[in-house]
């Protein structure tokens, strides 16, 4: 029986990883040494990666910040995360990258990493080998340390269209779920092949009128980084058509059937969330959490907008060729502007995700986590994914064996035992679009692994003060200077001025942006927007000084003339320009456009 059609299998497979779960409880659990800190006493410990769990680190941190004995109290300060993307993550622990780390090179800045695409054999093998030198040769052993690939939260992706412009209806008689249109997952799947250009009536046959809606093309929207969303995606993309199955599977992350057909790209989720927001005629994918956080709320569906919301997320199939339809989300009217901010939210996922690991029997997280699989069970939500966390076993192998570095190993387990692992953090995850760990995996596996994680186990950590030897493939002999000749002392590298947008959000009249810097330095921000009629308007510019590396957040806030405008045309884009100058470096300027909305009126 091959994977397309019913789940029957699927459920038979999960059965059988369910035995595989029963084995590992039985394995004895490895050695740990113990850390000399005590719980809740490390320091500051940076993570990257994945967008998709980016809502979940907010909810993970407010438990992690409980007092004790729930969180760490004020020490949960000491956790932080950039949410870039799934590669990120994973090339900054090490895996190999021949454009951005062709040495294997374990980020300085950076101890955990959060994906949504675990990695395959050769990159976990770069992660866990470390840097490699000009040959292709491993620089040193001491530094080969075992990664754990744990196992955090379960998620649901959006998936999300903006209409075009001339599109006044659904069609007479639509088939219709809560207000939007069903959607075939096999007109979904031919929509995101991309193939013979198709058309929106070809993903919802009924749109009015034909001419400038029913007959534009689709504008796919996709990930231009690696993306474990986009991992996801694809998952449940080569269940549906077994003509373009193992195209699918096998497809690089950031590449796309018929490449050249009408893709527009952003980065981070949030990126491709503002791209659809604000492109008429696209289809694009991200998570639940970001679909509802973004751009002012933009793909609630407004039952009120006329003639129709044009801006929404669809409703998806449960099974192939199945009767029965559902939404992303668990609270029935989630997908609505009207939706109560407090009401519980959760990712509609109820799954058991099949195509586990079954070796090594000790410690699953050290095993090929490439196969698990959360879509299309046929009891939930079909594009559901696991999210992971990426830890080293000892970070005294992978980095070494300062105080320093055991501050940060410690933060790291307190964090992922108290903060993510804990009942308590599992039951937030609904209030944030995400749906809890099934029970074996969380158990078994995710807790299981993070206890043994430990500090210079048997004595094997590296100290800090022996330099790794550089190798070069052919030395080339140089003359003697001869005596009197001054040595010259190379420069020191530049700063790094490696700065990132972790997110941006808009509220009210006021936009918030959270910041990731390398280390002290300056930051300058101006910002501008075109009115539909007149000059552009210059708002407010604003400097701020940074001591040292890690998150920043700085908040811009709409000029008079920019409200007058807003009130006028209804939503204003705004052109952002942040400009990072590191202390004793050079500057940076990364340009990002948001969308403000004007804020509803409140009901009296």
């Amino acid at each position: 029986m091959s994977s397309f059609g019913l789940s029957s299998q699927r459920r038979r497979l999960a059965l059988s990883v369910a035995g595989a779960l029963a084995a590992t409880v039985v394995a004895a659990p490895a050695a740990s040494a113990q850390f000399t800190l005590a719980p809740c006493q490390g320091g500051s410990a940076v993570g990257q990666g994945s967008s998709f769990q980016g809502a979940a680190f907010t909810a993970f941190k407010k438990v992690f910040s409980l007092e004790v004995p729930s969180g760490c109290g004020a020490a949960g300060a000491g956790i932080s995360y950039s949410p870039t993307s799934s590669g990120a993550g994973r090339i900054a622990l090490g895996q190999n990258d021949p454009k951005t780390n062709p040495r294997n090179d374990r980020n300085q800045g950076f101890r955990w990493a959060g994906t949504d695409e675990a990695p395959k054999v050769a990159e976990r093998a770069s992660i866990e080998g470390g840097p490699i030198d000009a040959n292709g040769q491993d620089v040193t052993a001491a530094d080969n340390a075992k990664l754990h690939v744990v196992p955090i939260a379960i998620g649901a992706i959006a998936v999300l269209v903006h209409l075009p412009d001339g599109c006044t209806g659904f069609g007479a008689g639509a088939d219709l779920y809560n207000d939007r249109p069903k959607v075939t997952l096999q007109k979904l799947e031919a929509a995101f092949y991309g193939a013979n250009s198709p058309k929106w009536s070809d993903l919802i046959p009924g749109l009015t009128p034909a001419a400038g809606c029913g007959d534009v093309a689709i504008k796919r929207a996709v990930r231009a980084d690696g993306s474990g969303t986009t991992f996801a995606l694809k998952q449940l993309l080569q269940h549906l058509n077994p003509a373009h199955a193992n195209e699918w599977r096998i497809s690089d992350n950031p590449v796309w059937p018929t490449a050249a057909n009408a893709t527009v790209t952003g980065t981070g989720g949030g990126g491709l969330a503002t791209t659809v927001a604000t492109t008429a005629g696209t289809l694009g994918y991200v998570d639940l959490a970001t679909a509802r956080g973004s751009n002012n709320g933009a793909f609630l569906y407004d039952t009120a907008a006329a003639p129709i919301d044009k801006i929404f997320w669809l409703p998806l199939q449960q099974e192939l060729d199945g009767a029965t339809y559902s939404d992303p989300q668990t609270t029935a009217d989630g997908y609505k502007t009207t939706t109560s901010a407090a009401s519980v939210k959760g990712a509609n996922c109820n799954v058991e995700p099949v195509g586990l690991p079954t070796t090594p029997a000790d410690d699953l997280t050290y095993g090929l986590w490439t196969s698990a699989d959360a879509t299309l069970t046929g009891d939930g939500y079909a594009a559901c994914t696991m999210t992971y966390d990426m830890v080293f076993d000892d970070n005294s192998v992978a980095y070494c064996k300062s105080a320093d570095e055991e501050a940060k190993a410690r933060t790291i387990k307190d964090y992922l035992t108290r903060g993510v692992l804990s009942d308590l953090a599992q039951a937030e995850l609904p209030k944030y679009d995400y749906d809890r760990l099934p029970t074996k995996i969380l158990t078994d596996i995710s807790r299981k692994a993070v206890d043994s994680i430990g500090w210079n186990k048997g004595g094997q950590g590296r100290p800090c003060s022996t330099p790794e030897p550089e190798v070069t493939p052919t030395p080339t002999p140089v003359a003697d200077p001869g005596p009197g000749t001054p040595t010259v002392t190379p420069p020191p590298p530049a700063p790094s001025n490696a700065i990132t947008v972790a997110s941006s959000r808009v509220s009210g009249t006021s936009i918030r942006f959270s910041l990731q810097l390398p280390g002290a330095g300056k930051i300058s921000i101006a910002s501008s927007t075109k009115p539909k009629k007149g000059k552009t308007i210059k708002l407010a510019t604003k400097t701020v000084t940074a001591t040292k590396s890690g998150t920043q957040t700085i908040t811009l806030s709409l000029s008079s003339k920019a409200k007058s405008a807003l009130k006028k045309d209804k939503k204003l884009k705004v052109t952002v320009k942040i400009t990072y100058t590191p202390t004793g470096g050079t500057a940076k300027t990364i340009t990002k456009t948001v969308t403000v909305k004007q804020p509803k009126k409140k009901s009296k």
